[in-house]
C-alpha cells in the first residue's frame, strides 16, 4: 500500500491519503450523504448566475493574483463572469489556537493561482508545480477573481455554470483548509 505525504500544495496524492485527510479537515461544503447535494459546513453561500450562455459584469475593484508578474491586481473595466458566489464563512481557530483570518483565504488563492501556472514566457519558474497544476487546471482555467469583504466574506467571480447552485458552490469554494503563517 503507498500512502503521499501530506503538505499544502497537493494534499492529497493517493486514495489513501485523501481518505485520511477527509476526517481531519472542515470543509466549506459537502456533500449532503442522502441527496448528494452540497450543504454549508464551514460558509454559506449565495449563487447569482447568468450561465449557461449568459456573463456578468464584474465589478473593477474585484482581485486577482497575475502569476506571470508574482503580484496582486485587479481585474479591471470589463470583467465579465459566468457566475458570482457570495461565501460567507464560519472562521474559527486553527488547531494550534491561532484565529482563521481572511490571509489564510487570500493565501490560499495565491497558492492556487501561483504554483499551478507558469510565469512568464521563456523564463523558468520556480514557483510552478506541474503535479499541483494537473489537480488545479479547471478551477484555475475559470476563475475570474475575488472581493475579500472583511473578515469572513468572500465574492467569487467564475466562469462555470451547473444547473444546481450547490455544486457551484463546491466549485468555487474558496473556504481555507491549512493555516498559512
Amino acid at each position: 500500500m503507498y500512502q503521499g505525504a501530506y503538505q499544502p500544495l497537493n494534499p492529497t496524492p493517493d486514495v489513501y491519503s485523501s481518505n485520511i485527510l477527509d476526517l481531519v479537515l472542515d470543509p466549506g461544503v459537502w456533500p449532503d450523504p442522502h441527496t448528494g447535494t452540497y450543504i454549508p459546513v464551514r460558509e454559506t453561500f449565495t449563487v447569482e448566475t447568468a450561465g449557461p450562455g449568459g456573463k456578468l459584469n464584474v465589478p473593477a475593484d474585484v482581485e486577482t493574483y497575475d502569476y506571470k508578474n508574482h503580484k496582486w491586481t485587479t481585474v479591471g473595466p470589463n470583467a465579465k463572469a459566468t457566475t458570482k458566489l457570495a461565501l460567507t464563512f464560519k472562521l474559527s481557530n486553527w488547531h494550534h489556537g491561532q484565529p482563521m483570518t481572511q490571509a489564510d483565504t487570500r493565501y490560499g488563492l495565491y497558492m492556487s493561482l501561483e504554483w499551478s501556472t507558469q510565469g512568464a514566457e521563456g523564463v523558468a519558474d520556480p514557483r510552478f508545480d506541474s503535479e499541483y497544476k494537473g489537480v488545479l487546471t479547471t478551477w484555475v482555467d475559470n476563475f475570474v477573481g475575488a472581493r475579500f469583504i472583511g473578515n469572513e466574506e468572500v465574492e467569487v467571480y467564475v466562469n462555470y455554470w451547473f444547473p444546481d447552485d450547490s455544486q457551484i458552490a463546491a466549485f468555487a469554494s474558496m473556504f481555507p483548509t491549512f493555516p498559512w503563517e
